[in-house]
């Protein structure tokens, strides 16, 4: 059973590496992997951002991708949703703080701070390189281009329509659930109140672009958006990425440990964190396969094929 655990976290991380990769390389950071022409899965650039973090140790090339796009593309960024997104006892937390800290002048950046959450040898010594390395790079040799002006950028692209405020989130979300959606989901990925959510949303309906009932949203013209964001929205495939990027990050952790405990994938912890990596991605469609964007697919099939009881007492 120790191969098996062994197995099924090599598969899973291999398969969510192959998922963040192919996302960065939409958003113009240079690497090998061919670029899928179906790809419809909308890029949370947050989501991505925070999930990469805990590869980046063991990734040299995705920490440098990851580097210079942040660097590159400040503006897309929405920092303070970033800072929602992560936990100040992750790990992540403390590469997140020193990127964050290191894109600014030398001069206006702020000094340590004495709470930051206790970290491993390893992760410190990791952290001690990582914040040379973001000052020694070479300025001069530009390593992403832009990204793909396609279905799979179309957050960004709204962001350029409207700004990276609270909007853009609603718009995203209400264009790809057929003009209409209930305001406590879009609260819940956009990391915003909903008290905010609500405003804002009461706000479009004053501007007859929007009307509420029940806490359900609806776009009055749909079409007059998918023209300003060109069409692409069409095609594009809503994802929830923070909870799954967070379920399967919980899901990697505990098999992690899992060898040292003799645990087994039937054993009810590993089910849980395996049901909730299902339950994560089963919100395109549930169990029909073809409703299912690419990189949800597989890395369910991945969880489904090592541990098929998961699905039992649901």
């Amino acid at each position: 059973m120790k191969t098996s655990l062994t197995t099924f976290e090599d598969d899973l991380r291999l398969c969510l590496l192959d998922t963040v990769y192919g996302q960065w390389s939409r958003l113009g950071v240079p690497y090998v992997q061919s670029l899928s022409t179906h790809s419809r899965e909308i890029i949370d650039p947050e989501a991505l951002v925070w999930f990469s973090l805990e590869f980046c140790p063991r990734e040299p090339r995705l920490a440098e991708g990851l580097v210079e796009w942040v660097l590159e593309f400040d503006q897309y960024l929405i920092r303070q949703r970033i800072n929602k997104l992560a936990d100040k006892n992750d790990p992540r937390f403390v590469i997140w703080s020193i990127l964050d800290t290191q894109r600014r002048p030398r001069s206006n950046r702020p000094t340590q701070n004495a709470d930051e959450p206790q970290v491993s040898e390893d992760l410190r010594a990791y952290c001690e390189w990582f914040t040379r390395w973001i000052d020694d790079r070479d300025h001069t040799n530009k390593r992403v281009g832009r990204p793909v002006h396609d279905a799979t950028t179309v957050l960004l692209q709204a962001r350029d329509v409207l700004g990276s405020d609270i909007r853009h989130f609603i718009l995203i979300y209400l264009l790809t659930h057929h003009g209409r959606g209930k305001l406590k989901t879009i609260s819940q990925w956009s990391t915003y109140s909903y008290r905010s959510v609500s405003e804002t949303a009461t706000r479009w309906e004053s501007a007859d672009i929007v009307t509420i009932d029940h806490g359900t949203c609806t776009l009055t013209q749909t079409d007059a958006w998918h023209a300003l964001l060109q069409h692409h929205i069409r095609d594009a495939v809503w994802v929830d990425w923070p909870s799954v990027f967070s379920s399967c990050i919980e899901l990697l952790r505990a098999l992690r440990k899992a060898d040292g405990k003799s645990l087994t994938l039937d054993s009810p912890v590993l089910r849980k964190y395996c049901r909730a990596v299902i339950d994560a991605t089963s919100s395109l469609g549930g169990d029909r396969p073809e409703d299912a964007a690419p990189s949800i697919r597989e890395i369910r099939d991945v969880v489904l094929a090592a541990a098929p009881s998961a699905l039992d007492h649901r």
